[in-house]
């Protein structure tokens, strides 16, 4: 997971570990603790094209992506899309 100072989302740190009130770093040189209240985690995206499909209705494509069989609308995924010539 990697999270994000709140009020620099510019400066983004990989977390080792976590507490209940801290995100554990690693600095190279040693480990630091940063407090969760100061830091947010980053949303990251999940490259889940192979899961999904496309459904032409009304001139429209519409995607949907399926794990084991459910359609979920509401997860933080990406997919490709390419035109085919």
């Amino acid at each position: 997971m990697k999270v994000q100072r709140r009020c620099n989302p510019k400066e983004v740190y990989e977390v080792l570990n976590e507490s209940p009130t801290h995100y554990i770093i690693d600095r190279g040189y040693n480990d630091i603790a940063l407090r969760k209240a100061d830091y947010e985690p980053v949303q990251e995206w999940v490259d889940v094209t192979r899961e999904c499909h496309a459904t032409l209705i009304d001139n429209t494509y519409r995607i949907y992506h399926r794990v084991d069989g459910v359609t979920d609308a509401n997860d933080l995924s990406k997919i490709k899309v390419e035109k085919r010539v």
